[in-house]
């Protein structure tokens, strides 16, 4: 069953600021790992599948991350 807004805010508000902290470093650990595999100065395999796939990562993360906003 997908969570709304309320539900995640929710849980996040029930949790400690150790957790917190820890969740948002691991997003933006993704985050960097996802967007670097974009920069072809660094990355020049070309994989379809692998790169199809971090590009739907990159899609939800920007939705989520632009849906706490709204």
């Amino acid at each position: 069953m997908k969570k709304t807004k309320e539900d995640i805010l929710n849980i996040l508000n029930s949790l400690s600021e150790d957790d917190i902290k820890r969740m948002a470093y691991s997003f933006l650990r993704i985050r960097e790992h996802i967007w670097r595999e974009f920069d072809d100065s660094i990355n020049s395999e070309k994989r379809t599948r692998e790169k199809l796939r971090l590009e739907i990562a990159k899609k939800y993360i920007t939705k989520w991350s632009q849906e706490y906003g709204n």
